[in-house]
């Protein structure tokens, strides 16, 4: 149960996982439904000095009225909460149920318009979006600059005021993507010359970056003015992952996004005046703005929901709860997600291999449920898949509730069954035999690797090790993520072992249609 503290009403992040553009989904995370309840802190007047507030919590009347409070607040709590539930611990009843499916046409491109501010945008904590103008701060700042030839040197932003284009590209030595987006912007500060200004922005050291750039060469050879222990523009622009780009032209921020920001199409197009025409624009705060607003709707109490939508614009794909406590409501949100990973995160399951995926009448596919990187990049696969899960439940809504419900929305949005299944289907076995060819040694690694790497791909049967054979095997030291089925299995031959046809029974996802709705 959660103790709530009267007169407070932050949305309160209870946890929250975010997956980049330019990465696969994570296929195992934690548990996502066994969640900390958060201790209840005591309210605290900041108009007071330290030892008054000391005093006045250790006081007993501050004991006997705080005890007083958690009562009331309590009674509180349960009269809500039995009103809410009548008799029966389930939240999605007539009266109190907004069924929303935004299934829309989404065009290849969408222009970009200023998004309202939230809390963490507005300028008093920092945060500008696209569409706000400039404050002079910005172009008052002093910056910490490392030069070509690896020397500290002081400049003003004002210096980039004049640029036709300016690009903040936010970076750090541990992003890999980041490195490589390096490349493009230095061909791209060729291509445009003067007209473009792009600064490599981190919030790392001087030593940091030049003992970094011993060991890569793109850092150690770029030409692109390189902004050090940055701690003031990141607070203009606020972001929680990297990459983050923000294009200002005309002293205004005409784009803000990732790596994919980097392509000549965009520059091209914002140097001409022009508002780049983007599947996908970065708020790492989208996660803050609900799928749909109910302030319109005239209703008294909390409103309790499910919203089921298709791609959404300014969101990397991401998923988390959110609590309420003013209202006594928690919001659960999936956005951008594959249809596989909702239906796993309704069945409480972390990961399940693509190869053991079963489809019966359903015109749903491997590669409508699920990206995988042979299915090339995976932000037009977003575009076209991905799906949007909301949910507003009541704030004591207990974990097995909050997936009931949420397989129940997908099953009746969209026209499926699914569910996990034990069955017997046809699988590779591995046996003992044939030759062993490479052995353990620096270049060699783990056949392991190869085993799982197999079990990954959308398009082989299943391969099992029941007597753990591939223990103590290895071989030769490759990119086996580019390797097809049959060149996996060649290694796995080489290792001294054969792959011999059978059946087995184990767990599968079995998704079913119902002959409608099926999107």
């Amino acid at each position: 149960m959660f103790n709530l503290s009267p007169g407070r009403c932050p949305a309160v992040p209870l946890w929250r996982r975010s997956a980049g553009l330019g990465e696969l989904l994570p296929s195992s995370c934690e548990r996502y439904f066994a969640l900390p309840r958060p201790r209840y802190k005591p309210l605290v007047d900041h108009r007071v000095n330290e030892s008054a507030r000391t005093a006045l919590l250790s006081s007993p009347s501050y004991s006997v009225a705080r005890a007083h409070q958690e009562s009331a607040q309590t009674e509180r709590n349960t009269k809500r909460r039995d009103a809410l539930n009548s008799g029966v611990h389930r939240f999605f009843l007539p009266m109190g149920l907004f069924f929303v499916v935004l299934f829309s046409s989404l065009s290849a491109a969408f222009a970009q318009e200023p998004r309202d501010r939230g809390a963490d945008g507005s300028r008093d904590n920092g945060g500008l979006r696209i569409g706000d103008e400039i404050p002079e701060e910005f172009w008052n700042l002093s910056l910490t600059m490392l030069d070509p030839g690896q020397k500290l040197t002081t400049r003003s932003m004002r210096d980039y005021a004049e640029s036709e284009l300016l690009v903040l590209d936010f970076w750090s030595t541990w992003c890999g993507s980041c490195i490589s987006s390096m490349k493009h912007g230095e061909a791209l500060r060729n291509t445009y010359g003067d007209r473009l200004s792009l600064l490599l922005v981190t919030t790392q050291t001087a030593n940091e970056v030049v003992s970094f750039s011993q060991k890569n060469d793109i850092v150690a050879n770029t030409s692109l003015p390189l902004v050090i222990n940055d701690a003031a523009l990141r607070m203009f622009f606020r972001h929680k992952t990297l990459p983050h780009m923000v294009f200002i032209r005309n002293n205004k921020v005409l784009h803000i996004g990732g790596s994919e920001s980097m392509n000549d199409a965009l520059f091209g197009t914002a140097l001409r005046g022009g508002k780049p025409q983007v599947n996908y624009y970065k708020d790492d705060f989208a996660f803050n703005k609900p799928l749909i607003g109910l302030g319109n709707i005239a209703a008294n109490g909390p409103k309790l929901y499910n919203v089921l939508s298709g791609y959404r614009q300014d969101s990397a794909p991401v998923e988390g709860l959110l609590a309420d406590s003013a209202l006594g409501t928690k919001r659960v949100y999936y956005y951008n997600q594959p249809l596989l990973t909702l239906m796993l995160r309704a069945l409480q399951k972390d990961a399940i291999p693509l190869n053991r995926v079963v489809f019966e009448n359903t015109a749903y596919t491997l590669e409508s449920i699920n990206y995988h990187t042979r299915m090339g990049d995976k932000l037009p696969w977003l575009v076209k898949h991905s799906l949007c899960y909301e949910s507003v439940a009541p704030l004591d809504a207990n974990d097995s509730l909050l997936r009931e419900n949420m397989a129940d929305a997908l099953e009746r949005m969209l026209g499926i069954r699914f569910t996990l299944e034990d069955r017997r289907v046809k699988v590779l076995r591995l046996q003992s035999g044939g030759t062993l060819a490479t052995s353990a040694g620096e270049e060699s690694r783990p056949l392991f690797h190869v085993f799982d790497t197999y079990n990954r791909l959308p398009s082989s049967l299943p391969l099992i090790d029941p007597d753990s054979l591939t223990n103590g095997r290895y071989y030769p030291r490759q990119d086996t993520a580019k390797l097809t089925t049959e060149q996996l299995l060649t290694l796995i031959k080489e290792a001294g072992l054969r792959v011999v046809p059978d059946q087995a029974v184990m767990p599968v996802l079995v998704i079913k249609g119902r002959n409608y709705g099926t999107l």
